[in-house]
């Protein structure tokens, strides 16, 4: 029910650059049915996030993004999806290729997730790739 900021410093070419993560819940409902203890059907209700991120050289913005699960659609089967979070995320490091962040989504209460790295270059475009 709250935002959870995180900040990251990492240095690049000798520039410190400050990456933030902004996970922020959101009204976007994911049910999970489950069987209780008494053998009755109990819906589990869980709220995804949106998390926003964005990168800054001292005060100079030079990346910010709202993230959501179904952005990596193309690379996490929909079956899956439907059913997780979109849990977390972290800063990995910056290179010539852009700024890096590691997502994670998981089923809440399994111990099913998907790592996925997502690279967003210098004209802000998202590139996602599941880790290894």
């Amino acid at each position: 029910n709250e935002v959870i900021k995180k900040d990251s410093v990492i240095q690049f070419n000798n520039t410190k650059y400050r990456g933030y993560v902004y996970i922020n819940p959101s009204t976007i409902k994911v049910t999970q049915p489950r069987v209780s203890e008494e053998g009755i059907n109990v819906d589990k209700v869980y709220f995804d996030n949106i998390i926003h991120i964005c990168v800054y050289d001292g005060k100079k913005k030079l990346c910010s993004k709202d993230i959501n699960k179904y952005m990596m659609d193309k690379i996490i089967p929909h079956e899956f999806l439907s059913k997780s979070i979109l849990s977390d995320m972290e800063f990995t490091g910056i290179g010539s290729d852009g700024y890096h962040y590691q997502a994670t989504v998981c089923i809440p209460n399994d111990a099913s997730c998907y790592k996925v790295n997502i690279v967003i270059d210098k004209e802000n475009n998202v590139k996602f790739e599941l880790a290894e």
